[in-house]
């Protein structure tokens, strides 16, 4: 029994990071661990850049607008060039 509920861990935590590193994810987690590492809140960026919290929150499957990924990255400072590595080897 415990083989089993240990293989079912193993496989949904497979499942998170596929989820967590699909091409259309990987600019959201990178803002959370931004975020995260600047002690600020997914709240206050959704509020920074206009969209409603659960909105920000939705787009974890789908892709941000350009206006809304570029107002990101000028308020995170994020460095297109740490993009492209992230990006390179998924597309």
């Amino acid at each position: 029994m415990e083989d089993k509920q240990l293989e079912l861990e193993e496989k949904l935590e497979e499942e998170r990071e596929e989820e967590r590193t699909r091409p259309e994810n990987i600019f959201y987690e990178y803002v959370k661990k931004l975020l995260k590492e600047e002690g600020r809140s997914i709240k206050w960026l959704a509020n920074k850049i206009g969209l409603d919290y659960r909105g920000f929150h939705g787009k974890k499957d789908r892709q941000f607008s350009l206006i809304q990924a570029v107002k990101i990255a000028v308020i995170l400072d994020i460095d297109l060039n740490i993009l492209k590595k992230l990006y390179k080897d998924k597309l």
